[in-house]
This record gives structure tokens, C-alpha cells and sequence, in this order.
């Protein structure tokens, strides 16, 4: 993919993909896969509605929950180092709000999806390859 196609993309769709890189952070990839697998426009909306409804605010951080040291390698990797706090004997996972996407974007996925110009791996794919950072 030509990267003033990646930047368009990212610009664009930007509430989409944060929406993705929270769910890789808190290591629901299966979400994400269903929505680069989506066989149509309205299936891949629907994942991305669905995944929305599972984001709710407290603090900052949608996600924030012990997990166990067997599973602290596999969170860094997923969210990055900053993901993961150390309390106590145990370990936390806290994973930013991402932000969701507006209306007229899910319209224009859905207007890019049903065109076939645009694919949902594609966006998976940009959301899986940088690690890190904020949503």
C-alpha cells in the first residue's frame, strides 16, 4: 500500500482505527479479526457497533484489570510496556478510552466498504502495526 494511501486512511478513518488499536491493546484480537474478515459492508459496521458498545469511561482507562504474570509479556507486546503496572504482588492492565468513531465516518466505511475500495484488512492491518501509544 503506497503510504499517501496508509495516511489518507489514517486521517480519515482515524476514530475507526483507534477503536481497533484499543481492541488489539486489550487483547481482544478476535474482535479485530472479525472485522477484517467481514463478508460485507454491513457486517463490518455492525462489528465495529458492537465494539463500541463494550468501551465505557472510567478515569481514562476502559480497561483496567488485574491479570496474572504468565500474561504480562503477551499485554506488553499487545499495548506496550506503559499498559502494564505493577501493585502490590500483582500486576494491572490499564489500557486507555480510545476514540470512537462519529457517525458520518461509519458512513463513509460504509460508503468505501460497499464501493470496494476499501477493504476492512486493510484498516486491521494498519491498526495491528503500531504498538504502543495511545489509541
Amino acid at each position: 500500500m503506497a503510504g499517501g494511501l496508509a495516511g489518507r486512511y489514517v486521517e480519515e478513518f482515524r476514530g475507526v482505527l483507534s477503536l481497533l488499536r484499543f481492541l488489539r491493546r486489550a487483547g481482544r484480537l478476535g474482535e479485530v479479526d472479525k472485522f477484517a474478515s467481514a463478508p460485507d459492508a454491513e457486517s463490518a459496521v455492525e462489528v465495529l457497533r458492537e465494539a463500541m458498545s463494550l468501551v465505557y469511561r472510567r478515569g481514562g482507562y476502559c480497561v483496567e484489570e488485574e491479570i496474572r504474570a504468565e500474561e504480562v509479556s503477551r499485554f506488553e507486546h499487545l499495548c506496550g510496556k506503559e499498559c502494564v503496572e505493577r501493585r502490590g504482588g500483582g500486576y494491572v492492565l490499564r489500557v486507555r478510552c480510545p476514540r470512537l468513531p462519529t457517525d458520518e465516518e461509519l458512513e463513509a466505511l460504509y460508503a468505501g466498504l460497499k464501493s470496494g475500495g476499501l477493504k476492512p484488512g486493510v484498516l486491521a492491518a494498519l491498526a495491528l502495526a503500531r504498538r504502543g501509544g495511545r489509541p
